[in-house]
């Protein structure tokens, strides 16, 4: 899968869930391609964030059981369903989580930023609850269990591999 663009629907069903599916059948290896496979010019900080995106939701999807995201229905369905979802985890991310931060502003202080990932997890679990207001098939089964070991798999991924590709404007200071 290129890194290049945005996640999309084509990337969760043609690749990514078919791929969580089968790994425990077969020997599998799974890559995100890097540089070589672009076609276009891309800014290479730009593309080194979405290679980590990718690879962080990779982990994400494989390991927590308990988010459940458009597993009942057609396909059709499955796409509405995601298409929703998104649009509701962005408006809350957009909206909503900016105004907790500030109002959690000293918890943070405090927690050296670790409460940054219960924030994460709490819009996790808030766009889990809105998706069952408006019967969407999208849950996340516990809020200390899944949301926040689902929001702390993406962050400590995407953070590790922040920290391990270099970015060459960086070294460059």
């Amino acid at each position: 899968m290129q890194p290049t663009g945005n996640l999309h629907i084509g990337n969760y069903l043609g690749a990514l869930k078919n791929w969580v599916r089968i790994q425990h059948d077969y020997e599998c290896i799974f890559c995100i391609v890097d540089l070589h496979a672009v076609t276009l010019y891309q800014e290479p900080a730009a593309l080194r964030g979405k290679i980590n995106e990718i690879a962080a939701l990779y982990l994400a999807a494989a390991i927590v059981p308990g988010i459940h995201l458009g597993e009942e229905g057609s396909a059709a369905k499955t796409i509405v369903t995601i298409l929703i979802v998104a649009l509701i985890f962005g408006i809350i991310n957009t909206v909503l989580k900016p105004l907790v931060k500030l109002l959690s502003l000293p918890f943070i202080v405090l927690t050296l930023g670790l409460f940054l990932l219960i924030i994460n997890a709490l819009m996790l679990e808030l766009t889990s609850w809105l998706a069952g207001i408006l019967n969407l098939s999208f849950h996340v089964d516990n809020f200390f269990w899944d949301a926040i070991l689902g929001a702390l798999i993406i962050t400590v991924v995407a953070s590790i591999l922040n920290a391990i590709v270099p970015d060459p404007d960086r070294s460059r200071r």
